[in-house]
């Protein structure tokens, strides 16, 4: 008897338990989303979500518009013009050509739509490189997937230059063989109102912990590490050449990892990979140990000097 009325009750807090986390976190992957970083002064790196077409095939009569105004109908304002050629999910457009300390405005047109305009953000060039200038940052990490916090509507509300995400921009925790699996976590990420309206406000660079690596306290080898270097190079922004292309101690690899670093103004931020070159007796390669130091050697150069370290340095490894 006691059990038969405890189920109801049990039964209502399934419901109650299951419609509070829709409202709390996106779990439907968006597939039309754009992402802008690697920002210099005349310059920026689109990441372009493409969703399929009707008929499974990715659309091909999309483009991308880049105003000074927050109307794209006002075409005497549009500075740059890309048609999307459809053939990746996501999509590379490098920008150049900008102006500094400019606030532009981007839309992604359907060109075969009665109504054009299918999504608008804003990003600033800052500042000539090596040119004192004051500019907000904001940094965080750690989300859940999909999660509408109202946090990053507070974020965006104070307008800033840059977000350093510090990783876990999702916790699919995938270690998986499946770059389109990848891609799928950031979908539901995008998802979410809140996050994206933040994200196509602000220049944005990512770098991974464990969670959007390969999984809780994952090292640097397993089955799903080259696929979660792919789906890094297409899906994030980032400042390139990648220093680890460049360095012969990577000859014969298709993918890097992508540690690297970049100027706003006068200060220097170096972003480090303690993740996919990580083991039980290092945390990091040689290599990227030489670049950092080199990085750190050069610190005179420049006012401040920003380094991002998803994984904090307070001791031993302990798993």
């Amino acid at each position: 008897s006691l059990c038969l009325i405890s189920l109801p009750f049990f039964a209502a807090v399934i419901i109650s338990q299951a419609v509070l986390t829709r409202r709390q976190y996106n779990t439907v992957p968006a597939q039309d989303w754009v992402l802008v970083g690697g920002l210099q002064s005349s310059s920026a790196v689109f990441k372009v979500r493409t969703p399929p077409a009707p008929g499974g095939d990715v659309q091909t009569n999309r483009t991308i518009l880049i105003s000074t105004t927050g109307s794209p109908d006002q075409y005497a304002t549009i500075v740059y013009r890309h048609q999307l050629l459809g053939t990746e999910p996501i999509e590379t457009v490098q920008v150049g050509g900008l102006a500094n300390n400019t606030q532009y405005f981007y839309s992604i047109t359907d060109d075969s739509s009665s109504d054009k305009s299918e999504y608008k953000g804003k990003f600033r060039t800052p500042q000539p490189e090596g040119t004192r200038f004051n500019f907000k940052v904001a940094t965080a990490g750690c989300a859940t997937t999909g999660t509408k916090a109202s946090v990053f509507r507070h974020i965006a509300d104070d307008d800033p230059l840059l977000f350093l995400h510090l990783g876990d921009f999702h916790y699919g925790d995938l270690n998986v063989d499946n770059v389109t699996r990848r891609i799928t976590e950031i979908d539901k990420v995008m998802g979410s109102k809140p996050q994206a309206d933040l994200w196509s406000s602000v220049g944005v660079t990512v770098m991974w912990d464990d969670h959007d690596w390969l999984g809780d306290e994952s090292r640097g080898e397993g089955i799903g590490r080259e696929a979660a270097l792919e789906s890094y190079r297409l899906a994030f922004p980032y400042h390139g050449p990648l220093p680890a292309s460049l360095n012969d101690a990577y000859s014969g690899q298709k993918e890097f990892p992508p540690y690297h670093a970049f100027t706003v103004g006068t200060v220097r931020f170096i972003i480090s990979d303690l993740r996919s070159e990580s083991s039980d007796k290092h945390i990091y390669s040689e290599e990227q140990k030489q670049w950092l130091f080199q990085e750190i050697a050069g610190a005179s150069s420049f006012d401040f000097v920003v380094w991002v370290t998803p994984s904090p340095w307070i001791g031993p490894y302990k798993k």
